[in-house]
């Protein structure tokens, strides 16, 4: 038996696609069909994706195994004539190795979407070309396309009918051409959802013609400075904020302000925010060469004054604040990023006046990091589901090879799948093994005790912390998982009763965040609580956001259960994610030993209390080597 290669061209007009379906016609039939009375077997063949109805090919892979003797001339006239009622050309037929497949040897597929942008009918170039009658601007579709480059989420582009297992894809690349009234665009990836690109570009025409905004992040960014600092301001009492960056030494807060096409600031970058309470507006003023992106303007012509720092006394004496803010802070780290040579050039070019008006911004820097805003939770959401879909993959027999896959090749794994998906990881993950044999589990809270080369085996419970980086804003989440041991068919429920009793002090700990309330006496309240229901705890959470151990309350570290000095005395404010971390100690009896059930996951607290941003683990996820191939 042989192996061939065909590169196909064809109209899809008069198909449903490429793929054989139950009463539909699809171009694989017509191609087995001929092949059929070619040859006289009955053979499949395989293509290297599938298309959607009315989809055209210019170049599409495929291969089938035939026994007859034969070359590559014979095969393609022979197809090609009993293909000929029909609009498919087989153009090249390759002899290859039974290791190449159509489908998984692919690297790339291609896709270009043609558009005509004229109001006038179609005649020659019907069905070839989608016509848009609405003028359309393809350097805005450029610009929205552009966000969809890398990994996403794409369940908002993909058919109710597609199979695919996961919505997470990448693109990629996306590029966009206008020739007169004809707009083309390339689309580039491994694989797609059903009718992904139809979607995708059914929205990027609605960003042409003007109705959806590209720009997601300087969108959020202007929403945030329009709306929700004028609060924080008013709030903390601080009428006048002032963040001062050098280039690469950037302010932590300075940085989510950053327009979403800068990765670093300028020069120095100096940034002025002037609460006016009786006329009810914000001054949004860069004291540097240019305009800090789309919503802080520059208020610096240096012909003028060529001293950046009496540039910004002048602003400040024209304003006459009452309080100024800088960011400073004994405990807030986040909230301590002025670093001395500013701080001190600062204070030597302001009035004395004015140096008795300076205040630690400690508050409303913490205020501006912990603040999430409706826009931003729709992210948050995507951001978990994606770290979710990443922890499931790992915890799988498509990843983990009992008996062989260490935990720190399951970490790198991890590592390198996010790589491989356009994101970062803002920590490293880790991987951890508790079973029966074990003598204790103090790796499991020391970093620099873990093993390296712990072999995952039968009976093992494992437990993973991973967290990425996406759109600014960050993920952090603990799952586990249990490796079925021979004659087993389910997770031991012991081990359920256990995770079962760590799902409750999760209950009892987002039960105790009240408004107002210090991470300190949230902390104390819920371990309180905790321990009269005979719960063995330890509580270490921390707010999420903007950095994966952001500004905000903390509530418990793993090594003071009694309080945080500090960032621990902090109150609970509304608007905020937390990731809520901890862990509950059982004894097994059939382990003879102490285990710890260890969770994390995204919270989010609102007026409504708190509510879990994407679902919480509530069941050991199961690894069934029953299941090895």
């Amino acid at each position: 038996m042989q192996r061939w290669k065909i590169i196909i061209e064809y109209k899809g007009c008069q198909f449903n696609g490429w793929q054989s379906q139950k009463d539909l016609t699809g171009v694989q039939d017509a191609i087995q069909s001929a092949i059929f009375k070619f040859s006289g077997e009955l053979i499949k063949v395989y293509g290297a994706g599938r298309t959607d109805s009315g989809v055209h090919a210019l170049g599409q892979v495929a291969h089938f195994d035939i026994d007859r003797a034969t070359n590559e001339d014979e095969i393609r006239e022979a197809l090609n004539n009993y293909l000929r009622p029909d609009l498919i050309s087989i153009i090249k037929v390759e002899k290859v190795d039974d290791d190449f497949h159509a489908r998984f040897s692919a690297k790339l597929r291609h896709y270009e979407y043609k558009i005509v942008n004229r109001r006038q009918p179609l005649t020659l170039e019907k069905d070839l070309f989608w016509r848009v009658g609405r003028p359309l601007k393809e350097e805005d579709m450029q610009k929205g396309a552009n966000y969809l480059i890398g990994t996403h989420d794409f369940t908002t582009f993909r058919s109710i009918n597609c199979q695919s297992k996961s919505p997470l894809k990448s693109l990629d690349s996306i590029k966009i051409k206008r020739k007169k009234d004809k707009i083309f665009l390339f689309f580039s990836a491994k694989s797609y959802l059903h009718n992904q690109l139809r979607s995708i570009v059914g929205s990027l025409k609605l960003v042409g013609e003007g109705k959806w905004h590209p720009d997601k992040i300087n969108q959020i960014l202007k929403n945030r400075f329009d709306n929700v600092l004028p609060e924080l301001m008013d709030k903390t009492e601080i009428d006048m904020w002032i963040l001062i960056s050098r280039e690469y030494n950037e302010d932590p807060v300075l940085r989510t302000m950053l327009p979403a096409e800068w990765l670093n600031a300028r020069r120095r970058t100096i940034i002025v925010f002037f609460r006016d309470k009786v006329n009810d507006s914000l001054d949004k003023l860069a004291v540097a060469r240019y305009n800090f992106g789309d919503n802080i303007i520059s208020a610096w012509d240096k012909d003028k004054q060529p001293d950046q720092w009496k540039r910004l006394n002048e602003i400040i004496e024209e304003r006459n604040p009452q309080k100024i803010g800088l960011n400073y802070s004994k405990y807030f780290n986040i909230a301590d990023g002025l670093d001395k040579t500013d701080h001190d050039e600062f204070m030597a070019n302001i009035s004395e006046k004015n140096r008795a008006k300076v205040v630690s911004a400690q508050k409303l820097a913490t205020a501006w990091i912990e603040t999430r805003t409706n826009e931003e939770m729709e992210i948050y959401r995507q951001i978990v589901t994606i770290t979710k879909e990443i922890i499931n993959e790992a915890f799988s027999l498509d990843v983990i090879q009992i008996g062989k896959t260490t935990t720190s090749d399951l970490e790198w794994w991890m590592r390198q799948k996010v790589t491989d998906m356009g994101l970062n990881t803002w920590f490293h993950p880790s991987v951890d093994i508790q079973r029966k044999s074990e003598v204790n589990g103090d790796h499991l809270r020391s970093f620099s005790n873990r093993p390296s080369e712990n072999i995952i085996q039968k009976g093992d419970l494992l437990h993973c912390d991973f967290g990425i980086t996406y759109l600014r804003l960050n993920s952090d989440c603990q799952q586990m998982a249990y490796v079925l041991d021979d004659n087993e068919n389910d997770v031991p429920m012991y081990l359920k009763v256990a995770f079962d009793d760590a799902n409750l002090l999760q209950d009892i700990l987002t039960s105790n965040f009240i408004e107002g309330n210090s991470g300190n006496q949230i902390l104390l309240n819920s371990l309180s609580d905790a321990k009269k229901i005979g719960l063995r705890p330890s509580i270490y959470t921390h707010p999420l956001g903007s950095y994966g151990h952001s500004s905000g309350p903390t509530i418990g570290m793993w090594d003071a259960q009694g309080g945080v000095v500090g960032t621990g005395d902090y109150p609970l404010n509304l608007y905020t994610v937390y990731a809520i971390e901890l862990n509950n100690t059982s004894y097994i009896k059939e382990w003879d030993r102490d285990i710890r059930i260890m969770l994390e996951e995204a919270g989010f607290f609102g007026e409504n209390g708190h509510s879990y941003v994407n679902g919480r683990q509530t069941k050991i996820k199961i690894v069934n080597p029953k299941y090895m191939i």
